[in-house]
């Protein structure tokens, strides 16, 4: 009897160790499933106000052109099929776009954000990059597309060097070999300077909306929230150059940006200048770059 008694309290022994033991780990597996759900719920409450922040901002700046009713966060855009998120399966592995690191992208419905600045900023210091990000893909549209043309026009100039080569080519000897020498350099130059063009407007247009952004909410908020992303070494890789590659794959031809320096000076400039523009003033700034000559920002 002294015996099962013995391995009685034994048994017991474990037992009510291995029930703590379960006991500690489920509480710590409820917590852990807890945090994971708060975390997911922070996200999307992050999400919905920065959706209803940007929709803030749509209204105000009277753009149609986006009703945006999700955030995704995503480093590029597929090439997809007419009105749909479909991808073209012709074109795998091709992009239509990046989403640079401090811009936002929008859609239709979509606000896109690139993942690299998920819970990194809060839905309020979005706020400054929501809006000139908003100026830049809407109110500076039709900038861009003129920006587009004058980008393409040395392809134009030299194509018809090529139709003058061709036309001439059976009538006067001697002359299309020298015009096929001057249209082939004449195309080198051309790529050269597409590149160069489409680059440097793009860039150049997108400090005018930071410039344009600063009037709405402030030059010191946006300048704060650009030295914030500096600090937390959120970098866009393929900003501040106009030579070499850009994003792998990306159809964009207007793919030139600022680097976060460059930002900063940008938004400098003006202050040391004593030529901050007043919120009042916002539309009529508006106004101007939408009706006026390429911007002429201090870079």
């Amino acid at each position: 009897m002294g015996k099962s008694e013995k391995l009685g309290k034994v048994i017991l022994r474990t037992l009510s160790r291995s029930l703590r033991l379960s006991e500690t780990l489920g509480i710590h597996h409820s917590c852990n499933l807890r945090d994971g759900e708060l975390d997911s719920q922070t996200t999307d409450a992050d999400d919905q106000h920065i959706l209803r922040i940007a929709n803030e901002i749509i209204d105000d700046l009277n753009i149609s052109i986006f009703r945006p009713n999700a955030v995704a966060w995503t480093e590029d855009l597929p090439i997809t099929l007419v009105d749909t998120d479909t991808p073209v399966p012709e074109m795998a592995g091709m992009v239509k776009r990046d989403v640079p690191v401090g811009w936002s992208v929008f859609t239709w419905d979509k606000v896109i954000l690139n993942p690299q600045m998920k819970g990194k900023l809060s839905p309020a210091e979005w706020r400054p990059l929501l809006v000139s990000s908003l100026i830049y893909e809407a109110r500076l549209r039709g900038r861009r597309d003129l920006a587009t043309i004058l980008a393409w026009t040395p392809f134009i100039i030299d194509g018809i060097g090529w139709w003058w080569l061709f036309a001439v080519w059976t009538s006067e000897p001697g002359i299309p070999a020298l015009l096929a020498i001057t249209d082939s350099i004449g195309l080198i130059a051309a790529f050269l300077v597409w590149g160069l063009l489409s680059r440097w407007l793009s860039k150049r247009l997108r400090l005018e909306a930071d410039t344009l952004a600063s009037a709405l909410v402030g030059l010191e908020i946006l300048k704060r929230v650009l030295e914030k992303m500096e600090s937390l070494g959120l970098v866009d890789e393929y900003a501040g150059s106009l030579w070499g590659m850009g994003y792998p794959f990306s159809g964009e031809l207007m793919s030139g940006r600022p680097t976060l320096a460059e930002r900063i000076r940008n938004l400098e400039g003006p202050r040391e200048a004593g030529a901050a523009v007043s919120n009042s003033r916002w539309k009529e700034q508006l106004h101007l770059m939408e009706t006026g000559g390429f911007p002429s920002t201090q870079s």
